[in-house]
């Protein structure tokens, strides 16, 4: 048998559309036998109906009520919602591998990447082949599935089709129409069903009648059914604003639609598409200003002015942009609102920022704040234990005795703040830039912080926060410049060993890392 063309198809649906046409809606006032999901029989008059149920009034007691079209027999409610033209709009959709680009303001382009070079990226898509500049390209996947027709003109898929399954048979015919109620070719479609009762009457006899009629009304509604696929599509490529938008128009455009439900359905998705992006757009906006906002204060701000920013100004700079790049998905959205999906995000993995060699500069109580207490091993009785505990003892007492000489802070005042500002330059810009989100994200109470903080040994002096010398002096005695937190220390030793503050940690003797979310 040869195998039939498009034209053949839609001449065949034109011979015997009127011998399908969809039944007339019941007038009111007839009585009507209608079965409950439960197995009860009512007699009565409906007396409207609407896409999401009838208002029925009984027979024999004239009570009326409302009943959701859940509560029919699944068989009488599919005729019924198809005499009064509420039909499934909801066919299954036909996906194809694409490629998606996403740019850096966030926004997606999908299609086939046909061609590259010269600084752009050539894409098919529906409307035609578009050029995307590299510059613009944030990340490329691969294989993503899609609706064909994000990709295809419906033509395309049509001849495409025809040209690797041509039609032969009934089944073919059958396989053909599912194929184009897929790509909202319900015209198509339709001349398909309608050949197979030409081939073969027989052929799946109890199901052609009806799907014939839904397919019949699927066509009379064609306009109507492009219009809210248009509306999907834009939902896909989250362009929200303009989708909720031709949404409102329709009620306009198609006055008393049988659709209408679908409409509202419809919206409903497109906006709980939007507030789940926009809350994703927020997530990711914060931590990514967060390290941006730092950068740049860490390039031109010293450490008393980067402190005061990381206290006062961040959180607000932060939500400002954050705001800005939600706006760009919802035009309505207000401040408090971004801020409340903020604080009510999902949790993600954890970041880590880190104040490194920087961490002197929260002042020791700060510094170690969280450090578990570590208990005082018993005492033993060999050499070893006896030289350990004299060392940390003696450790002990340096310690105090540089806190009782006022040293223990730079940032006590004084002395302490040229030293705590000529240290913050010899840091690198993105030492100084963890060192911003560390402390904005331990501070601000806008982030959720692992505890307890990760304290590391210092590594020079291995936690200790001194270092030991040898010294030639006979009386045991050096001096260092500047190694403390203070300025010069003076190292006191016994036996050519001098104990000296560690010029590496200033005598904090751990690097403080926080993990934050």
């Amino acid at each position: 048998m040869r195998p039939m063309t498009r034209t053949t198809l839609c001449s065949l649906a034109a011979l015997v559309a009127l011998s399908f046409a969809p039944q007339a809606q019941p007038s009111d006032g007839t009585p009507t036998m209608l079965r409950l999901r439960s197995g009860a029989i009512q007699w009565g008059e409906v007396l409207e109906h609407t896409p999401d149920g009838i208002v029925f009034r009984r027979l024999d007691t004239g009570g009326v009520a409302r009943l959701s079209w859940t509560f029919l027999d699944p068989a009488q409610e599919r005729s019924l919602r198809t005499d009064y033209g509420y039909i499934d709009t909801s066919s299954e959709v036909l996906y194809v591998d694409a490629d998606r680009l996403v740019l850096v303001d966030g926004k997606e382009v999908t299609g086939l990447i046909v061609d590259q070079g010269e600084g752009r990226i050539r894409v098919k898509t529906e409307t035609g082949l578009i050029d995307v500049p590299a510059a613009r390209v944030r990340a490329v996947s691969s294989g993503v599935q899609v609706p064909a027709l994000e990709v295809y003109t419906r033509e395309e898929l049509i001849q495409k089709r025809l040209a690797e399954a041509p039609p032969l048979d009934a089944q073919g015919l059958y396989d053909f129409g599912s194929f184009c109620e897929q790509i909202l070719a319900f015209t198509e479609a339709l001349g398909a069903y309608m050949a197979i009762q030409q081939l073969d009457p027989d052929f799946r006899s109890a199901e052609m009648p009806g799907l014939i009629v839904r397919t019949t009304k699927k066509v009379e509604q064609q306009v109507q059914l492009e219009y809210l696929a248009e509306v999907d599509l834009l939902k896909r490529r989250k362009q929200f604003d303009e989708a909720l938008q031709k949404l409102s128009t329709f009620p306009d455009r198609f006055p008393d639609s049988p659709l209408e439900g679908d409409r509202l359905k419809l919206t409903k998705r497109v906006e709980d598409a939007q507030k789940d992006y926009v809350r994703e757009v927020v997530q990711r906006g914060w931590y990514r200003w967060t390290e941006r906002l730092a950068a740049q204060a860490a390039r031109k701000m010293g450490f008393s002015q980067a402190l005061g920013f990381a206290e006062e100004q961040l959180h607000q700079d932060i939500l400002t942009a954050v705001v800005d790049d939600a706006r760009e998905w919802d035009k309505e959205l207000e401040e408090d609102e971004v801020l409340q999906m903020w604080l009510e995000r999902k949790v993600s993995r954890y970041r880590v920022a880190s104040y490194g060699l920087g961490t002197w500069l929260l002042g020791e109580d700060s510094a170690l704040a969280g450090s578990p207490q570590s208990s005082q091993p018993a005492a033993g009785t060999s050499e070893v234990d006896a030289e350990r505990a004299a060392l940390e003892e003696k450790i002990r007492k340096f310690l105090q005795s540089q806190k009782t000489a006022g040293r223990s802070s730079a940032l006590a005042g004084g002395e302490g703040d040229d030293d705590a500002e000529g240290f913050w330059k010899t840091l690198s810009a993105s030492a100084r830039s963890s060192w911003i989100v560390a402390y904005y994200a331990e501070n601000s109470g806008d982030m959720e912080i692992k505890d307890p903080p990760e304290l590391r040994n210092c590594p020079t002096c291995g936690g200790r926060g001194v270092i030991e010398v040898v010294v030639s002096d006979s009386r045991g005695s050096a001096s260092q410049g500047g190694g403390g937190r203070g300025g010069g220390q003076e190292a006191r030793g016994r036996g050519g060993l001098a104990t000296l503050g560690c010029d590496t940690c200033k005598g904090i003797g751990r690097v403080r890392r926080i993990r934050y979310r």
